[in-house]
């Protein structure tokens, strides 16, 4: 919201400036500008958070493997290895994949909340929850 924010801001700047045949141009370029900024700040904070997701699960299946020491969370090591604890490490590695194809396909202009609701699906298949 704060970058589609700047956005209109700049736009009503413009706008100030603009002569009356040039304002409804403004107006829909600023608009489409808006969603554009909106869309791609969204995407990279979905980004970020997909990427610690997929972070965590392969800090999971070091725990599990018996690899500790490449653990990157290291101030989480005791969640990391609670979680860990019981699971498949072929099925955390499943999740793993899962959570970066989620990261990726937002790059493809996929449906976002399509795309991390069917994340949740595969990974509480996987995981049980």
């Amino acid at each position: 919201a704060r970058a589609g924010e700047r956005v209109q801001e700049l736009t009503e700047r413009d706008l100030e400036l603009a002569g009356r045949g040039e304002r409804r141009r403004l107006e829909r370029e600023g608009q489409d500008a808006r969603r554009r900024a909106e869309r791609r700040a969204r995407t990279e904070a979905l980004d970020l958070a997909l990427r610690l997701v997929e972070l965590w699960l392969r800090d999971m299946l070091c725990a599990i493997t018996g690899a500790g020491e490449l653990i990157h969370a290291v101030d989480r090591r005791g969640e990391i290895e609670r979680d860990a604890q019981g699971r498949d490490g072929v099925r955390v590695r499943a999740a793993v994949e899962l959570a970066s194809d989620a990261r990726l396909s937002l790059a493809l202009n996929v449906g976002e909340e399509l795309a991390l609701e069917a994340l949740a699906y595969r990974l509480a298949e996987l995981l049980g929850s």
